[in-house]
């Protein structure tokens, strides 16, 4: 199925695995990933969190998006999964037609006691952090 784009796809579930690699110098590195899936358990993409990794980064094959990223925001990533919903995640292309930007966080919908209007973007355009209005669901 391919790759949908410039519209939010509902997270309903993911899973975390972990690996261990050895180093050349014998320390062992942690690496991390983050499967998201929609409601059917469907891929929605793959978040890769790798060590010494110092660029965001967003690749698509097949049908499938794997997103790269520092071990370092494993943890900010991990909490945001846990703590809110609902999830969404959204796929951007460039006038080329190459994907390269993700947006994920929750809805500007906020359930009661949130603030409106805003989203929590763990991801968003350049790989920048921060609490940004939907690109897509009419937040700002």
């Amino acid at each position: 199925m391919p790759v949908t784009t410039n519209y939010m796809l509902d997270v309903k579930s993911y899973k975390v695995n972990f690996n261990f690699v050895q180093s050349t110098i014998g320390s062992s590195d942690r690496l991390a990933v983050i499967t998201l899936f929609d409601g059917d358990e469907n891929i929605l993409a793959e978040m890769h969190f790798l060590p010494n990794y110092t660029s965001f980064s967003v690749n698509e094959y097949n049908d499938e998006v794997d997103i790269l990223m520092s071990t370092d925001h494993f943890e900010n990533v991990y909490q945001v999964l846990r703590s809110e919903k609902p999830l969404y995640i959204t796929f951007f292309r460039d006038d080329n037609g190459v994907l390269n930007n993700v947006w994920f966080g929750t809805s500007s919908y906020e359930p009661p006691g949130e603030e409106e209007r805003k989203v929590t973007c763990v991801i968003g355009r350049l790989g920048k952090w921060g609490v940004l209005p939907s690109p897509i669901a009419g937040g700002g």
